[in-house]
C-alpha cells in the first residue's frame, strides 16, 4: 500500500452531526504519525518556563458552542503549536476573558 502526500482527518462529534468540525488535511500517508498522531503534545522549557508550547486538537473547550470548541484546528493542520503560559503574568497577557467563581 503506497503512502498518500496528504492525509484527511475528520473529526466528528460523538451524538451530534451538526457539531462535527470540519475535516483537515494533515501531512503523512494512511498511519503515518503526522496524520494520524497524539493530538496533544507540549515541549516544555524548564530554563524558562514561559517559552514552553503545546498543540492541542480540535480546540480547548468541550462546549460546542463555544469559540474555542475547533479553535485550535487550524494550528494543528499546519502542524504549528501555541505559547503553553507558567508565570502570572504571561498567563494575564495570553488570556481571552477571567472567570471568577465566588460562593454564595
Amino acid at each position: 500500500m503506497a503512502l498518500r502526500a496528504n492525509a484527511p482527518r475528520t473529526f466528528p462529534h460523538p451524538f451530534v452531526t451538526a457539531f462535527d468540525l470540519p475535516t483537515i488535511e494533515r501531512i503523512g500517508g494512511n498511519g503515518a504519525v503526522a496524520a494520524d498522531g497524539a493530538t496533544y503534545r507540549e515541549i516544555l522549557d524548564v530554563a524558562d518556563w514561559d517559552r514552553s508550547v503545546v498543540t492541542n486538537v480540535p480546540g480547548q473547550s468541550g462546549q460546542p458552542e463555544s469559540p474555542f470548541y475547533g479553535n485550535l484546528l487550524p494550528l494543528y493542520e499546519r502542524g504549528e503549536y501555541f505559547p503553553l503560559a507558567y508565570s502570572k503574568a504571561r498567563v494575564s497577557a495570553e488570556a481571552a476573558h477571567k472567570l471568577t467563581l465566588r460562593p454564595r
